[in-house]
């Protein structure tokens, strides 16, 4: 009798515990499992995220005054207030269906509204939410990825980084430095002084 109390007790927690699991989605951007500090939260049908996935990566800028959150990025801002679901998108004021928090130091936002509203597109599927963000487009192509190339005396190393926003924020870096110049048409391989059994690539002339 003692054994099956036991058994019916450990059900019933397992039961209970199911429901809040299911509550905590799982989210995933550009096909990258995000892993914050504050996980996202479900209020009333709507996922709400800590405002440091949106500004970390989407590629958003964050800006604070007193209750009030700016977010900026490319030509669109956004202006949201702590419970207040009035928001204001480039200049226009328009109604949240959910309501920015903040709880253990942490602000929530929702994500969709943000998501959607810097371009990106948002799906549910089960307890996943997948946002899928605007790709990087180099004379009409879109960069699928980036490749950091390190040439070793016995082979190299090729590390492949992905992720649109990864990219933007990596080409707003070159853009802002120097001055643009041609493609080399061909490589060579010399060897690199200041990193013993490394190679660099120059132009060949």
């Amino acid at each position: 009798m003692k054994k099956i109390f036991t058994g019916l007790l450990l059900t019933s927690v397992l039961w209970t515990a199911s429901p809040a699991d299911a509550a905590t989605p799982q989210l995933m951007i550009d096909e990258v499992v995000v892993k914050t500090d504050a996980a996202p939260e479900v209020k009333n049908n709507r996922t709400m995220v800590p405002l440091r996935v949106i500004s970390e990566n989407l590629g958003a800028q964050v800006q604070w005054k007193d209750s009030q959150i700016t977010l900026t990025m490319n030509q669109s801002t956004v202006l949201l207030t702590l419970n207040s679901q009035t928001v204001m998108k480039n200049g226009k004021a328009e109604h949240l269906d959910a309501t920015p928090y903040l709880k253990n130091n942490r602000t929530y936002v929702p994500l969709r509204f943000i998501a959607e509203t810097f371009g990106s597109q948002v799906d549910y599927k089960q307890s996943t939410v997948t946002i899928a963000t605007k790709p990087l487009l180099l004379n009409n192509q879109k960069i699928k990825a980036l490749h950091y190339e390190y040439h070793m005396t016995m082979g190299g190393i090729i590390q492949e980084m992905k992720g649109n926003s990864y990219h933007h924020a990596m080409f707003k870096i070159f853009q802002q430095k120097g001055a643009k110049v041609e493609a080399p048409k061909d490589y060579s391989w010399q060897l690199n002084l200041d990193v013993p059994g490394s190679y660099y690539k120059l132009e060949t002339i």
